[in-house]
């Protein structure tokens, strides 16, 4: 788009500020509505719909887990009752192009999984299975519940990895920490402790306690999202 905008514009000076502008009023027309304009009379102020950015932003990460835990197929069907609102197995297997086994299937992974739930609506007073309409449906104030309790949940089994690492490790860590501090003291960084083995069986602990890190990050980014967005 930059370049575009110095080929259409050229021998014109740019400003940067008319720049951010065009910029702003893209995201504006952009069928995402995370951004908008008030006081177009004091020049325009330019405002976050940070509510619809976060919704927007939980929905790509709930995609991402059907899409991990489901798969495509069932992801598919996630996509189309989000676009459908209720649907029942007939109109499910027409939307997605699926079969009537794989929509059964992937609906009854979905609803043990507490994504998917289900509608009956009897056609008659007898409730019966066969005059019954049942319709599918994703209640996201639900789901986004159970991502939030799966993370939590996570967490803690990353807390309990790296007291189980750590603790394993105790001799090792307390033996490193004399080896620095003595090179501390001593103003000597060739002094060790530590034997060949030891230091290698510690850098495979820092590169397990490095990765548990990344992944406790990465869920609590995700708490925040699913908590403070609602």
């Amino acid at each position: 788009m930059f370049y575009q905008q110095m080929r259409t514009e050229k021998g014109k000076t740019i400003t940067r500020e008319s720049l951010i502008k065009q910029y702003l009023d893209c995201l504006i027309e952009d069928d995402a509505n995370i951004l908008y304009k008030k006081d177009e009379n004091l020049g325009g102020l330019y405002l976050v719909k940070y509510s619809v950015l976060g919704e927007s932003l939980k929905q790509q990460v709930f995609e991402n887990i059907i899409l991990e835990k489901y798969g495509i197929k069932g992801q598919r069907i996630v996509k189309v009752l989000q676009a459908k609102q209720k649907l029942d197995e007939k109109a499910i297997t027409t939307f997605t192009l699926m079969s009537v086994t794989d929509v059964r299937q992937k609906l009854t992974e979905l609803l043990n999984g507490g994504i998917a739930q289900v509608q009956e609506v009897p056609r008659s007073g007898d409730r019966a299975p066969s005059r019954t309409f049942f319709f599918w449906y994703i209640d996201y104030n639900k789901c986004y519940e159970i991502i939030l309790h799966n993370y939590y949940r996570t967490l803690a089994n990353i807390h309990q990895v790296r007291f189980e690492q750590e603790t394993s490790a105790a001799r090792l860590l307390d033996k490193k920490e004399k080896e620095d501090a003595l090179k501390q003291l001593n103003n000597n960084t060739f002094i060790q402790l530590l034997t060949e083995n030891e230091t290698k069986a510690l850098n495979e602990l820092e590169f397990i306690l490095t990765q548990l890190d990344t992944a406790q990050l990465r869920i609590v980014q995700d708490i925040m999202l699913f908590k403070d967005y609602k």
